[in-house]
């Protein structure tokens, strides 16, 4: 499953979502997209009412997934706040979270010389109170990415495709041939250290 922290139409955040769907489907696996638009602010009182539609359609499709690939942009040293919420609704109810176990590839794109790096280290924090077991290596495009994309807003860039290439085949290992079926190796797990997890919020 894919998913874009942001919310923005032009997103390269999002074009590198797509260049990784495209990636990841070349080595036969099914690829899946889920938006954030529809979340709502998490909030206690509404999730004791009844869990909104769209956070149950959404649980119900991480859930069902092998793995989970997020781009995020840099926000004021961390991951985008429509990301963070999401994960909040996601990682509920404590200790029946969807992500819990859950393998997630993190990535950022954001000018600059650190490329979202302080954004994937909050994530990855993150990510690990939720109980997700979280891939190495991330990866932390930094570039003008205006110079990156081609005019429908793609990632085309020879250059940066081959990293991105690169990253989801340390992810998810490279294309074999086995009588003409393509597969891939299983996501590599970063070693975990146990967190204390929050109760209710």
């Amino acid at each position: 499953m894919l998913i874009s922290g942001s919310l923005r139409q032009g997103s390269f955040n999002s074009a590198m979502i797509r260049a990784a769907g495209t990636l990841i489907e070349r080595r036969g696996l099914h690829v899946s997209t889920l938006g954030l638009r529809e979340f709502p602010p998490y909030d206690s009182d509404v999730e004791i009412a009844g869990i909104p539609a769209a956070v149950r359609a959404a649980k119900k499709a991480v859930a069902a997934v092998d793995a989970v690939v997020v781009s995020t942009p840099e926000y004021n040293g961390g991951p985008s706040g429509v990301l963070k919420n999401a994960l909040d609704w996601l990682s509920r109810p404590y200790r029946h979270s969807v992500l819990t176990d859950k393998a997630v590839g993190i990535a950022s794109v954001a000018p600059g010389d650190h490329g979202g790096r302080l954004a994937l280290t909050r994530l990855r924090e993150t990510l690990v109170h939720c109980g997700a077991h979280v891939l190495n290596p991330d990866l932390a495009l930094a570039f003008d990415a205006d110079d990156h994309l081609d005019d429908a807003g793609e990632i085309t860039h020879p250059a940066v495709v081959a990293e991105v290439d690169g990253w989801i085949s340390a992810l998810f290992g490279p294309v074999t041939a086995d009588s003409g079926t393509r597969t891939c190796s299983p996501p590599l797990l970063a070693n975990q250290t146990p967190v204390p997890r929050a109760g209710r919020r």
